[in-house]
């Protein structure tokens, strides 16, 4: 009687070993959208990039798209945007805060893109050095008529390079941030905390119209050791609309999935997060608010 489970498992298993095989998938049908990629930053120009995607049979790279007229409307007044020969449409003019534009795209065979954001308003953020308990203490203070979603981050310059360095954690034991990208570590001092993969999420639902207040662990060089004069650290607070809010946290959870190579029989992935109607991509906006960490 004992055996009769064990027997039972053989039995539902045997099927599953015995119908793998090859098949060749028909990818033909599998429609082509465009795609666009727009970020509206009011420290930054107009730009607008749109291509084509493809089907996952088909080599890159990506087809760009140099023969639409994009247009960006707001406050009344319409912004035709000028193409280059990289897919990118731009205008020598910088979007504003608190206003809200709405982009139609006229593709040259008929389909019209359309999609909506509203650029945030920069928020006010202080951050006080605490070198004596290797902290670094952020202070947000959130309006009360806005919905706002906060992602801050850490990157290092390199000016021999020129080149920006992300790290690849925010550590902070602060409860209110989102959890979907957060893992338990110890920070190089040796005390527990939680490590956000990227980028430490924070939306405002807790502390609508308050202030949100929290540490971050920080190293500076001991007293008296020379900094580099190549070498910036800086951290960074996106406030991001809720475009880009979902499109980047989609975006980090997709990669937290980890596949590489051969993906997993019962692997699904998630879908990425969009707004443009009658296509795929994003159309958001955010402030980027940027404070120089190097030393203390």
């Amino acid at each position: 009687m004992k055996a009769k489970p064990f027997f039972y498992l053989i039995v539902l298993l045997a099927p599953l070993n015995s119908c793998v095989r090859e098949i060749d998938l028909d990818f033909g049908k599998v429609p082509v959208h465009y795609v666009v990629s727009a970020v509206l930053n009011p420290d930054s120009v107009f730009r607008v990039n749109l291509s084509r995607s493809l089907r996952v049979d088909q080599p890159g790279p990506f087809p760009l798209v140099n023969d639409a007229v994009v247009e960006v409307s707001g406050g009344g007044s319409t912004l035709r945007l000028i193409p280059d020969d990289k897919g990118n449409y731009l205008l020598a003019q910088k979007p504003q805060k608190g206003m809200e534009y709405d982009l139609k795209i006229s593709c040259a065979d008929g389909t019209i893109l359309r999609a909506s954001t509203k650029v945030p308003e920069e928020p006010v953020v202080s951050v006080l050095p605490l070198p004596a308990e290797n902290y670094l203490q952020v202070t947000i203070i959130d309006r009360t008529s806005t919905e706002d979603f906060y992602w801050v981050g850490i990157r290092g310059y390199d000016a021999e390079d020129k080149k920006y360095y992300f790290e690849t954690y925010v550590e902070s034991n602060f409860l209110s941030f989102d959890d979907f990208n957060r893992t338990k570590t110890i920070d190089r001092f040796g005390r527990n905390t939680w490590g956000y993969h990227f980028y430490a999420r924070l939306p405002d639902l807790s502390f609508q119209g308050k202030q949100a207040v929290f540490k971050i662990p920080w190293y500076w060089l001991p007293e008296g050791e020379p900094y580099s004069p190549y070498w910036k650290n800086y951290l960074y607070i996106i406030n991001a609309d809720r475009h880009l809010d979902q499109y980047l946290k989609t975006a980090v959870i997709q990669y937290e999935l980890g596949v590489i190579g051969d993906m997993p029989v019962f692997y699904t992935p998630i879908d990425m997060y969009g707004n443009i109607s009658s296509g795929k991509g994003i159309f958001g906006s955010c402030t980027f608010s940027q404070f120089d960490v190097t030393q203390p």
